[in-house]
């Protein structure tokens, strides 16, 4: 009966939606076929993106006699990402969706509900762990006409790999939710966390920048000391790499054996402790806390003063987007993202490894005749960052269980959308201006060409923003437990990306091929990009008004 309810409660936190009982009649993000296409389009991109990369490192190692080592950064590597990583996400996961609250009432054992989460939480990890480990292990494999072996090994170190960090990410999740009373900063939690992530990322992009160089003794150091520090954050990791490494003789044997044991313990252990700890750390947590503040006649006056319709659903989406935490890391966090991963190279960028350095890029664009190039690539990032940012093109989704308000306020459709692309268009506006005004103070660049390029990005943005919202209007995700799911498990993210790369491209390879001036340009741009943006918008609103009207 136990693995009965198991079996069944997993199923159910894997199909979600699809079980809930509440059908859309226009309900395109259903679509199972599309969705597992393009989950198979994206596994594949990933992988040979990241194929790519391990073949460089591997074939540097193999020049020093350590082509190993690609498996103890890797698996390693991949070990403790899932850990760190994995604290958030159990958070979210076990603790602070919405479906906890159908969970409980059920006569369902703590044990029992850890069990199918933790289960549902591994199967996801492993579409990462193999965009990344497969690559990896394929690529060792050839190189070194690894014996069948070695693949059987990997298959088994793969399926267990995550069950370790995860455990231990959830065990730290158990002991800290009875002591600390999270309900009333839950919000400001999650916020953190995702701030702590994104500081973690750069910090790797950082390290992984300062470890190339021409030089070979200097390069294998830096791999053996980055190798080392890994192995020891978690040397589960390691284990695994010593098993494929020594995977034809009894030492292999000894440690893969020593690896799948400790994950079995881990699992067992964390599911015993849930008896103790799960409940006492739930129970409560769907409750909030609220400040109240008395306001006189002057006060209550100005906060109910009017504005336009358009205006104060902008403001509201605004407010929406930073006051929610899922919604504040992978909408706004990546306009601020994005610039620094462009700019970090720059001052990071030395003569002693690949980055381009100050210098390098005043000497390349300094000159005017290169001007028009840097007003089309500012048109160009501006579609990108408009895209990326992924305001617009999940601006239906996250409306959820929701939606119904869409419908019964005062306020039709096409202001509703005129107000989700102005906040789409905002929150992008602002990074691309980050960006490019960094990018004149480090290259010199005349006042002209920053604004040139300002609203030259101000006209590329607004269009991945049209594109954005039609595609999420066209595939709405309006069925969700979590707010992560809205917009990190959405793919409206990935059908609005492929369209802005390919109108970026197009509008950078015109102006090289051409090569007009930098106003003929900036004047060029604008006119195609208004042309387009009216049409799209115009589109949008009148198509997005009958497939709302008609959604249910």
């Amino acid at each position: 009966m136990k693995t009965n309810k198991f079996f069944v409660l997993t199923k159910y936190l894997l199909m979600g939606s699809e079980m809930r009982s509440s059908k859309r009649k226009i309900g395109m993000s259903d679509n199972r076929l599309i969705k597992i296409v393009m989950g198979i389009i994206l596994f594949i991109f990933l992988a040979l993106c990241l194929s790519t990369i391990n073949i460089a490192l591997y074939e540097g190692l193999k020049i020093v006699n350590l082509e190993s080592l690609i498996l103890v950064l890797n698996y390693s590597g991949m070990a403790f990402v899932i850990f760190f990583f994995g604290i958030f996400y159990v958070m979210n996961v076990f603790y602070f969706s919405k479906d906890i609250d159908y969970l409980l009432p059920l006569p369902l054992k703590p044990e029992t509900i850890i069990a199918s989460k933790f289960t549902v939480t591994l199967l996801y990890e492993y579409f990462l762990e193999g965009i990344i480990l497969i690559p990896c292990t394929l690529i060792y494999g050839i190189g070194s006409s690894a014996n069948p072996l070695f693949y059987v090994y990997s298959v088994i170190l793969i399926a267990f790999l995550p069950i370790l960090p995860l455990a231990l990410a959830l065990l730290i999740s158990m002991l800290i939710m009875p002591l600390v009373n999270l309900s009333k900063s839950k919000d400001f939690f999650k916020m953190m966390a995702g701030i702590i992530g994104v500081v973690f990322a750069f910090g790797i992009n950082i390290v992984s920048r300062m470890v190339g160089g021409h030089n070979a003794n200097q390069f294998s150091n830096n791999i053996k000391n980055i190798s080392k520090t890994a192995g020891s954050v978690f040397p589960g990791g390691r284990i695994a790499a010593d098993a494929l490494i020594n995977c034809s003789n009894f030492y292999g044997f000894l440690q893969l054996a020593i690896f799948v044991l400790i994950n079995i313990l881990s699992l067992v252990i964390i599911l015993s402790l849930s008896k103790a700890f799960y409940l006492k750390g739930v129970v409560g947590l769907s409750e909030s806390g609220s400040k109240r503040k008395a306001m006189n006649e002057s006060e209550l006056s100005k906060a109910v003063n009017r504005r336009s319709i358009v205006a104060a659903y902008t403001i509201k989406e605004l407010k929406l987007l930073v006051r929610t935490p899922a919604y504040f890391v992978n909408c706004v966090l990546p306009d601020v993202i994005w610039p620094l991963i462009i700019i970090i190279p720059v001052f990071f960028g030395t003569s002693q490894n690949n980055g381009p350095s100050k210098d390098q890029l005043i000497s390349l664009f300094g000159s005017s005749s290169n001007y028009p190039i840097i007003v089309a690539g500012a048109a160009a990032f501006g579609v990108f960052i408009g895209a990326m940012n992924v305001v617009t093109c999940t601006s239906i989704s996250r409306e959820g269980d929701n939606f119904f308000v869409m419908k019964y306020i005062p306020v039709s459709y096409e202001q509703q959308i005129t107000a989700k692309l102005f906040s789409g268009i905002i929150v992008a506006l602002a990074g691309h201006i980050l960006l490019v005004v960094v990018a004149c103070i480090v290259m010199k660049l005349p006042i002209y060409i920053g604004l040139f390029s300002i609203i030259a990005g101000t006209f590329g943005i607004a269009f991945s923003a049209a594109i954005g919202i039609l595609i999420d209007i066209r595939f709405p995700k309006l069925e969700w437990d979590n707010e992560q799911r809205a917009v990190k498990q959405n793919l409206n993210v990935l059908f609005a990306v492929v369209p802005a790369i390919i109108a970026g491209a197009v509008t950078v390879i015109a102006v090289v091929v051409t090569m007009p001036s930098a106003t003929i340009t900036f004047i060029a741009i604008s006119i195609v990009y208004l042309v387009v943006d009216f049409v799209t918008y115009k589109l949008v609103c009148a198509k997005g008004a009958e497939i709302l009207g008609k959604l249910e």
